[in-house]
């Protein structure tokens, strides 16, 4: 589908509350055209953002194969943030580039198919909440929230528990190879966690794990 001058639905696509607008393969946005998801649910296998789209309010699907890239050269731009009322369902991979940052305040994120972060992914809120499968870090995890994945902490990857914040990580037993640091905030696994034998715990605040406890 196509949203421009050659497009069945013309130059620009409005996806109101209670509409629900689905697409199997590509919707691709031709430059100067305006695709806006204002309360309804919009699924697509993939987007091609070469215009504009406006994320207001309501859900977004991305369905296809190649999943969902967040940074430069990716279809929402180098970061995305979600608010209240705004909620993204990734059926495959969602990878987070260098360059990229996502960010997840009173919206959700469902990452089905997991997440391979390689930037930064930022929680705003006890509002906050990622679902879905496995989050490889390969960088860094901040903020204030909710992250029912299992997270797996590369040897490159940082978990910072800043002052007044908690991040709570309620997916399967989380492994660390990298870096968990306190900073004056918690971070609080409701599983068990295994500490690897290059991961560091470090700084001053609170770390609480579930069931046997860390392991090393």
């Amino acid at each position: 589908m196509t949203i421009g001058s050659a497009g069945p639905l013309g130059t620009s696509l409005t996806v109101d509350a209670a509409k629900v607008f689905t697409v199997s393969a590509r919707t691709t946005i031709d430059q100067f055209r305006t695709l806006t998801l204002n309360g309804g649910s919009f699924s697509t296998g993939n987007l091609v953002n070469n215009g504009t789209f406006n994320f207001t309010s309501g859900t977004l699907g991305i369905t296809g194969a190649g999943g969902l890239t967040v940074g430069t050269g990716g279809s929402l731009g180098d970061t995305v943030n979600l608010v209240a009322n705004q909620t993204l369902n990734v059926t495959n991979l969602t990878t987070v580039a260098s360059t990229g940052a996502l960010v997840v305040g009173e919206g959700r994120l469902n990452a089905t198919g997991g997440i391979t972060n390689n930037g930064e992914v930022r929680l705003n809120g006890l509002a906050a909440r990622i679902t879905g499968g496995t989050i490889t870090n390969n960088k860094l995890i901040r903020g204030d929230g909710r992250i029912d994945n299992p997270v797996t902490n590369a040897i490159a990857g940082e978990i910072r528990a800043e002052n007044g914040n908690t991040l709570l990580l309620t997916g399967a037993a989380g492994a660390n190879a990298g870096k968990i640091n306190l900073l004056g905030g918690t971070a609080e696994f409701s599983q068990p966690l295994t500490n690897g034998s290059a991961g560091q715990i470090l700084g001053r605040g609170t770390l609480i794990t579930g069931g046997t406890g860390a392991d090393q």
